[in-house]
């Protein structure tokens, strides 16, 4: 072949590279970035925005470990020169003249923060694909480290995970990267990559606390290098000691400096919640890890995962037997299998957990092509199996580019007549309120910033609308969906420290709500065509909690709501989300996670729940 016939193809090379492990990837992920907008509260997960503004605003990079988030700090440094960036941008057009300004800009307009996030979030997860690829071609992989990295590319759970402002799709960058430094330790001996192992999984560590298990790559690399590599075995230990150490400094530095500044948190807030007296928990940062073994959570996050990444993990599954005899794989299959055995059948049943899993599943996915897919027919079937997850990947976009029912629910709240207020179910739309709401959710809780800011502007008169006067009733009750349950909540007290009026003891739910006025409820279903109402108007029992122990009691339920017939109905499978038709759809959770998106994906028009505006009944 002459030179010019190998430049020619060694371009074709790089284009396909740069369409497949950047563009394609890109893509799908800042496609559908701007969901929701200009509504933030649709992902229940302000942390690292949150943190980063204040962190911006106070001028402190370090304030105290709790004090605007839970989560590690590198995310919202991340953040903090982006949102600089913009507040000098602005400045310089005249949307604002000084910091105050742009504060209340974005108290009255949050989605310019948080679509900022999402964008720097999307573009840090993009970089995964091209890190699982260099780690295939590092344990050897040709053909099949193409495939590892297009599966990455399209994997439907990343994607998702990758438009939030949330840091489980960014913190997958790091995890791929301390993958392929460990494949090289294991196939070289060198420190060098043992410890950018270290460092990549501190990265991640210091994104969040679930990065920090991602030191177990770089823990089964150095005991599986081979000796006659690493050398003696002081030159093993020192090996290990150094990438512990890299690993706790850039955690310690990057994630966690306020323990350095203002000194260890003493208790976890995060998840106190819900975890219950007796419990076992971590405590790791300002966060609380349970440890409950729940089995029934491994059949439910199985199905999951099969309805997420069915190709990733049928290859994955097939590749993993063969690949175990490659030393170079071990450490990922390992880690998958002790991160699935934990957090599969952990208390805490969360469909974001299995995201470690399909990431690494990647690599023995795309061996089991390269190994298999010998003939013609099976390469040809290969590539029309590897089809699925870029639909699939694309249909999600396209779902969360349609508006939220909750949206359409906003419009419609919007008309009720004078003197109607509405108490809003959990998931429900967040209104902007009138000055009546906000006095009602006063009377319950203290006002958030952007409720207070908004009181501001009603008592001024420079609100930009009028407002609906609703309340929301998670603020007045207590409610357990795993098992159920709810129950009257216990007001806090004001912040200084003066008792709230508390609400009627009953088991009455619509004594409480008309105790504070309300006159219709908006009623949410997230799994609207299961058979089951929303669990407010729900007249079967509540069910035991696994954790009481057999012969438990059902925890507490209030009596089903009183209501009338439905005003008007929203639903997420309807072409028009207010005109009924028969399409039907048993999972309205968008934009968070799907219990079988295989399936789920393909019933819905719109993200969102169902909605349902009931008169209460007196």
């Amino acid at each position: 072949m002459t030179d010019e016939g190998t430049n020619a193809g060694r371009a074709r090379i790089r284009a396909a590279a740069l369409l497949l492990l950047i563009v394609v990837p890109g893509f799908l992920r800042l496609w559908p970035v701007g969901h929701g907008a200009p509504r933030t509260e649709y992902v229940p997960d302000t942390h690292v925005v949150r943190n980063a503004l204040h962190m911006a605003k106070d001028r402190d990079l370090v304030p105290p470990g709790g004090a605007y988030s839970t989560y590690p700090y590198l995310l919202a440094y991340t953040l903090v020169p982006v949102y600089a960036a913009d507040f000098v941008a602005g400045k310089v057009t005249g949307e604002w003249s000084d910091g105050a300004g742009y504060g209340d800009h974005l108290r009255e307009r949050p989605w310019r923060a948080h679509r900022l996030a999402r964008i720097v979030f999307a573009i840090i997860a993009s970089l995964t694909p091209l890190l699982v690829f260099l780690a295939a071609r590092a344990a050897g992989l040709g053909a099949g480290a193409w495939v590892a990295g297009w599966l990455t590319a399209t994997c439907l759970l990343h994607v998702q995970l990758s438009v939030q402002e949330r840091p489980w799709g960014p913190m997958m960058a790091p995890l791929a990267a301390s993958l392929w430094a460990a494949i090289v330790h294991v196939r070289t001996g060198r420190r060098r990559a043992l410890v950018l192992s270290g460092v990549a999984a501190g990265v991640a560590g210091a994104m969040h606390q679930g990065g920090m298990p991602f030191l177990g790559l770089a823990g089964l690399a150095w005991a599986l290098a081979p000796r006659d590599l690493v050398g003696p075995l002081t030159a093993r230990i020192v090996g290990g000691v150094l990438t512990v150490a890299a690993f706790a400094a850039v955690v310690l530095l990057l994630g966690h400096p306020y323990v350095l500044v203002h000194g260890r948190p003493e208790t976890a807030a995060a998840g106190a919640e819900f975890v219950k007296q007796g419990m076992t928990t971590i405590q790791i940062g300002n966060q609380q890890l349970q440890l409950w073994i729940r089995w029934a959570s491994f059949p439910a996050l199985a199905r999951a995962f099969a309805g997420y990444d069915p190709v990733i993990l049928a290859l994955g599954l097939v590749g993993a037997a063969a690949a175990f005899r490659q030393r170079v794989m071990i450490p990922a299959l390992v880690f998958v299998l002790g991160w699935g055995a934990f957090f599969m059948t952990n208390g805490g049943e969360h469909t974001r957990y299995l995201l470690p899993m399909a990431v690494l599943l990647a690599l023995p996915a795309g061996f089991a092509v390269e190994r298999f897919a010998t003939s013609t027919p099976l390469r040809i079937a290969a590539g029309v199996l590897l089809l699925l997850p870029l639909v699939q990947a694309l249909r999600l976009g396209t779902i969360l580019r349609q508006p939220d029912t909750r949206a359409a629910a906003e419009e419609l709240l919007a008309e009720l007549p004078e003197g109607a207020r509405v108490a809003i179910d959990v998931y429900g739309p967040i209104v902007e309120q009138t000055r009546a709401g906000l006095e009602t959710t006063d009377r319950l809780r203290d006002l958030y910033a952007r409720e207070a800011f908004r009181a501001g502007q009603l008592l001024a008169g420079t609100a930009r609308t009028p407002g609906v006067d609703a309340f929301r009733i998670e603020d007045a009750m207590l409610f357990d969906p795993r098992h159920r349950g709810s129950e009257v909540r216990q007001l806090p007290p004001r912040l200084d420290g003066s008792a709230r009026p508390p609400l009627p003891e009953t088991q009455d739910a619509g004594e409480v709500l008309a105790a504070l006025g309300a006159t219709h409820v908006l009623l949410v279903d997230r799994t609207p065509d299961d058979g089951r109402p929303p669990l407010l108007i729900d007249p079967e029992p509540s069910l035991p909690n696994e954790f009481d122990g057999p012969g438990a009691p059902p925890v507490p339920k209030l009596g089903p709501l009183a209501v009338g017939p439905a005003l008007w109905r929203l639903h997420p499978a309807w072409s028009d989300p207010a005109t009924p038709d028969a399409a039907a759809a048993r999972d309205g959770h968008l934009p968070a996670t799907l219990a079988f998106p295989l399936v789920d994906l393909w019933r819905v028009q719109r993200p969102g729940p169902a909605l349902s505006l009931h008169a209460l009944s007196r």
